[in-house]
């Protein structure tokens, strides 16, 4: 039976998790540049009901940025952006296979990751 004494957490369950994002927008003759910079924190948790240490899961953090133009009486945004800025390569989950030929493995999350995105809005 396990009672509020066992200590045991909730998987995929982190204690603290923070978003914080600061956007500001610049009015140009040729259009509007809005920028977005975005922090995310989430501390550390476990992967599995068991609570194995193998499978806790550390803190990470996150840097964001994207900057979107938009053209004066155009339908059209452009953004360029770009996530998790320090590359850090951060573990995201973890997995424990039992038996006699036990083996663990962790997921890891990508890298810097920098993209476009081109956008049109029908019927305005």
């Amino acid at each position: 039976m396990i009672t509020d004494d066992d200590d045991i957490e909730l998987p995929n369950s982190p204690e603290w998790q923070l978003n914080i994002g600061a956007n500001y927008s610049l009015h140009t003759r040729f259009g509007e540049f809005r920028n977005r910079f975005d922090f995310l924190y989430e501390g550390s948790y476990n992967s599995n009901i068991g609570n194995y240490n193998f499978t806790q899961i550390p803190s990470t953090s996150r840097f964001n940025y994207f900057l979107t133009f938009i053209p004066n009486n155009s339908d059209f945004e452009f953004t360029l952006g770009a996530r998790n800025l320090t590359d850090d390569e951060d573990v995201i989950g973890a997995a424990l296979a039992t038996g006699p030929g036990a083996v663990g493995s962790n997921v890891i999350r990508r890298g810097r990751e920098v993209f476009g995105q081109i956008k049109y809005t029908f019927g305005q």
